[in-house]
């Protein structure tokens, strides 16, 4: 599987992308992601990064704990503490 079509997976969600010239990541919410380039809208600034400068990526931290579209978060009965 190629990188632009795993990080398609995470459109319109916030990412975390690592490229050579950065030792911090681009984090915000990923646009759209083609074979040439992804974009992500970092604070309602859109930013173009070159898919061949990649280095890393992955779903911000608030993502990962975030429940999946769809998925069911199972909340405790106050009466069963």
């Amino acid at each position: 599987m190629s990188i632009h079509t795993k990080l398609a997976e995470f459109v319109d969600r916030e990412v975390e992308i690592w490229t050579e010239e950065n030792t911090e990541p681009w984090i915000g919410i990923l646009k759209e992601a083609s074979p040439d380039y992804v974009c992500i809208d970092i604070d309602h600034v859109v930013t173009y990064i070159s898919l061949h400068k990649i280095v890393a990526f992955r779903l911000s931290e608030g993502e990962q704990d975030a429940p999946e579209e769809g998925e069911e978060v199972e909340e405790e009965d106050e009466d069963e503490r």
